[in-house]
Parts: structure tokens; C-alpha cells; sequence
């Protein structure tokens, strides 16, 4: 009995997992913008808007992210991970770390844009930096 409660919850849990990845990938894609070779591109705009509904609640789901097929996706989740500062950075750091080299690449990736904002905010967009940069 124990084991189908358990069971359940966890099939409820991978449900509202799988529920905010689709929530968060179309906030995604409703913010690309228009860029100077006419393709939908992710940047800081599009980090700033989906930054506003997003919290460290969604590290799992970001970190999850960094695999999606989408290169674009995979990128925002990345930048979404930079901009949640060092709340992020265990995650980041374990995924910079794993088997799959584009999941890695992205998570290096955040890793960097989140020391560069720490390090150099001057140079870097705030749109994309930690809030909690000092």
C-alpha cells in the first residue's frame, strides 16, 4: 500500500514538472525577438521577461531545460539560470559536470555569464545579471 502512495505522489510530482517545463519553455518562445538576421532570437529582453516568472523553486526544471532540442530554449534556460544567481550555481555546477556535452556546455555557459556579471558588471546586460550580484 505504502509503495502506490509513493508511486502516485511521484507520478504527481513528474506531472507538475513536466506542466511548468511547458509553462516556462512558451514564456520562452512568446519573448523571442525579431533580431538583425530576421530570425526569432533569445536575449537579454526575453531573460528579463520570463526572469519575472520564474523562481529558485525552478531550478530542477532550468537545469532539465539545458537538454531541450531547441537551442534556443536551451539557451534561455541557461541564461534563466545565470540570472538566478548563486541559488543556481550546486546545479550548475553538477550539470557542467554530467555526460551530456551540450547540457554541460550550457551549464559552463551560465556558469560564466554569472561570474562575469559577479566580476565585471559594467560590461555585462542587467537584464541577465543575478539580482543578488554584490
Amino acid at each position: 500500500m505504502r509503495w502506490c502512495v509513493l508511486a502516485a505522489l511521484l507520478a504527481a510530482a513528474q506531472s507538475v514538472a513536466a506542466d511548468r517545463y511547458a509553462e516556462i519553455r512558451q514564456l520562452i518562445n512568446s519573448n523571442r525577438h525579431l533580431s538583425a538576421h530576421l530570425t526569432m532570437a533569445i536575449d537579454g529582453r526575453t531573460i528579463a521577461a520570463v526572469r519575472k516568472h520564474v523562481s529558485g523553486k525552478d531550478i530542477p526544471v532550468l537545469v532539465g531545460m539545458l537538454a531541450d532540442k531547441d537551442d534556443g530554449v536551451a539557451s534561455a534556460a541557461s541564461g534563466l539560470l545565470a540570472s538566478l544567481g548563486n541559488e543556481a550555481r550546486p546545479a550548475l555546477e553538477k550539470a557542467a559536470q554530467g555526460r551530456d556535452l551540450a547540457v554541460a556546455g550550457h551549464a559552463r555557459d551560465a556558469l560564466q555569464l554569472m561570474d562575469a556579471c559577479y566580476k565585471e558588471p559594467r560590461t555585462m546586460n542587467p537584464d541577465v545579471c543575478p539580482k543578488d550580484k554584490p
